[in-house]
């Protein structure tokens, strides 16, 4: 029997492991982390790739301390509920409006928490309580049921019309080529520090540089977390005529980068590790070939050479830096904190394997014994 979640005491300690189809049967107040973030119970399992590598996170009770639920106003007169961590920085919760919601990244143009922005306008701050990146949402006095306000700036192709054709870039002249001759506002036509992502432009815009297959253009995401799944259009914008494009291939440069990712039909979980050198200089492909790359759900985790990607496995918390991640000699390779690591080996691997619907009598006996232990010490 596999499994695909782990069970855990509030203090992240694993109590067991099992394999769950749907998260609708578990107790209404157990609370569901995958990675490092919160998910409702209406997920659907089918499409997050948690596996025995990267498995759900189920806790007995509530981690208020740091998880709650906001609402987040994009447009007047709709709104929305999501969990978010108070530790997220206002960058990684615009990645995660960009995979719940699909709303490009450089079109969230203003965040407002109203909280926050109160506080700041009666303190006489000039910045009226607008969010910066690198803030926290603890910094920026976010609390559960506080409301965020999106301000989306309206995207226009480079030429002024939805339907121009342009065809590619003249990086010498920075000047787009094509029937409308629109001027091309940054060089967009080679990759960058961390994600590049690649695919066929609706318009025809494509690059010209040597590291990217004829016909395709490109984005720069930089150093994200994202999840990408074709079928809810989250997709990237042309880098020349800002349409968006549907990504075929992933390229990295200065950075170290985890795909996890399936194709349709498939229950098959890939898992490849892209290493790029500080140097902008060198990069790595997915697809070195440069064929596209079949997936029907993507996640990426893409940070600098020196940090990690990983979550350890003890404390069920993301691990910072690369030198502290240490692998377990288990069949996964489970990653753990170096201060997490435990004597007896992965906590996980060792975990008792309980069937899906014995999974609450199962915390119950160990909620039994854990009182027992109490009344004698």
């Amino acid at each position: 029997m596999t499994y695909n979640a782990t069970i855990r005491s509030p203090n992240s300690k694993v109590l067991g492991k099992t394999f769950l189809e749907g998260l609708s049967d578990l107790p209404s107040n157990w609370q569901v982390k995958y990675r490092d973030r919160i998910i409702p119970r209406s997920t659907d399992l089918s499409r997050i790739l948690c596996d025995e590598k990267v498995p759900l996170s189920i806790y007995t009770k509530p981690v208020e301390e740091d998880f709650f639920q906001i609402t987040v106003q994009p447009t007047p007169g709709r709104q929305f509920e999501m969990y978010v961590c108070k530790k997220y920085t206002v960058l990684q919760l615009r990645q995660l409006l960009f995979e719940m919601e699909g709303i490009p990244i450089e079109a969230q143009w203003v965040l407002i928490n109203s909280e926050y922005r109160f506080e700041a306008i009666f303190a006489g701050i000039f910045h009226m309580g607008t969010l910066h990146d690198e803030g926290t949402l603890e910094e920026y006095k976010f609390r559960p049921g506080s409301v965020l306000t999106i301000v989306i700036l309206p995207i226009v192709s480079l030429g002024g019309s939805s339907t121009s054709g342009l065809t590619t870039v003249d990086l010498e002249v920075n000047q787009v080529k094509g029937n409308n001759g629109a001027l091309s506002s940054y060089s967009w036509d080679t990759y960058y520090y961390g994600l590049n992502v690649y695919g066929p432009c609706q318009s025809g815009s494509y690059c010209v540089s040597k590291n990217i297959r004829e016909g395709l253009t490109m984005y720069r995401a930089g150093y994200v977390n994202l999840r990408l799944e074709p079928s809810r259009r989250n997709n990237f914008m042309c880098g020349a005529c800002r349409k968006k494009f549907l990504p075929t291939n992933f390229l990295v440069s200065a950075a170290s980068s985890l795909f996890r990712y399936k194709e349709a039909g498939s229950s098959q979980i890939q898992t490849t590790v892209l290493e790029a050198s500080g140097e902008l200089t060198k990069y790595s492909v997915l697809d070195s070939k440069g064929d596209e790359v079949k997936y029907d759900v993507m996640e990426i985790s893409c940070v600098k050479p020196e940090e990690s990607f990983h979550i350890c496995v003890c404390c069920d918390q993301r691990i910072k830096w690369k030198k502290e991640v240490v692998l377990y000699d288990c069949f996964q390779a489970h990653p753990v904190h170096r201060a997490c690591q435990e004597p007896f080996g992965c906590g996980v691997c060792r975990a008792k394997l309980v069937k899906s619907d014995r999974v609450e009598a199962h915390v119950k006996k160990w909620e039994s014994k854990s009182k027992r232990r109490a009344r004698l010490d």
